[in-house]
């Protein structure tokens, strides 16, 4: 099952949820604010697409981090300050069989499934 992570007002996440509906392609939308997020995963998704490919640095949770919540994303581990700022991650997170993806881009959503 494909699950998608973000937030339900998005505007990203919600036209990549109307991307994959429009296609017949099933997913879970999960809210990271409301289902919250563990360590385990965060750990597997630094690792895999590495922090500046996951870290919004544009967002406005970013902007409002104090400069120790800045330093420990950029130097440190920063798995606890995305816990407790999920919104502080590049949305959406498409997570399947086999596929880990961040963003939305109907171009590159085309190359995603295309033979789904």
């Amino acid at each position: 099952m494909l699950i998608v992570y973000g937030i339900p007002n998005c505007d990203t996440v919600r036209a990549a949820c109307k991307w994959l509906q429009s296609r017949g392609i099933a997913f879970e939308l999960h809210d990271v604010r409301k289902d919250h997020l563990d360590s385990r995963t965060l750990e597997h998704w630094l690792e895999a697409l590495g922090r500046e490919r996951l870290i919004n640095k544009s967002s406005a949770t970013w902007r409002t981090l104090d400069s120790t919540g800045r330093e420990q994303v950029e130097r440190g581990n920063p798995v606890p300050v995305i816990i407790a700022n999920p919104t502080l991650m590049r949305r959406p997170v498409l997570v399947g069989e086999d596929l880990l993806h961040v963003g939305f881009n109907a171009q590159d959503y085309e190359r995603l499934f295309a033979n789904s």
